[in-house]
């Protein structure tokens, strides 16, 4: 059976997470958002494990590629109380692939996203973000 699922309304809380201290408004971008906030971010109910951004994996997706591979980092938006919608999205992950796998599975999850690059000589520095 389908529940819905409830955010934690802690803004507050959430957004300490994030080093915000003080909201200027209720659209705030944030990158660098490493698998160990993301697990608390996921425990705490900040953010929904189904929620996708357009056409992204879901965040529980991102989260189990990342604890793969934690030397990715997410990057997106948060959504603050003053709107209807209020939520933690994930556009998008980012970093160096320290080994063949890291980087083939970045490839494979990843491929379609709006912007998808890929450096596989040097760092292997792979990027991606969803519209």
């Amino acid at each position: 059976m389908y529940t819905k699922f409830e955010y934690n309304k802690d803004q507050k809380g959430r957004d300490k997470l994030f080093g915000i201290q003080e909201p200027k408004t209720d659209y705030i971008s944030y990158r660098g958002l490493n698998v160990g906030t993301l697990q608390i971010l996921l425990d705490a109910k900040f953010a929904n494990p189904d929620e996708t951004q357009n056409e992204a994996p879901c965040i529980q997706e991102i989260y189990d590629f990342m604890s793969k591979y934690p030397e990715f980092t997410a990057h997106g938006y948060l959504i603050g109380l003053e709107r209807d919608d209020y939520r933690v999205s994930i556009e998008g992950v980012e970093g160096e692939a320290k080994s063949d796998q890291a980087l083939q599975e970045f490839i494979d999850i990843f491929k379609y996203a709006d912007e998808f690059e890929v450096e596989v000589s040097g760092r292997r520095y792979c990027y991606c973000w969803y519209d």
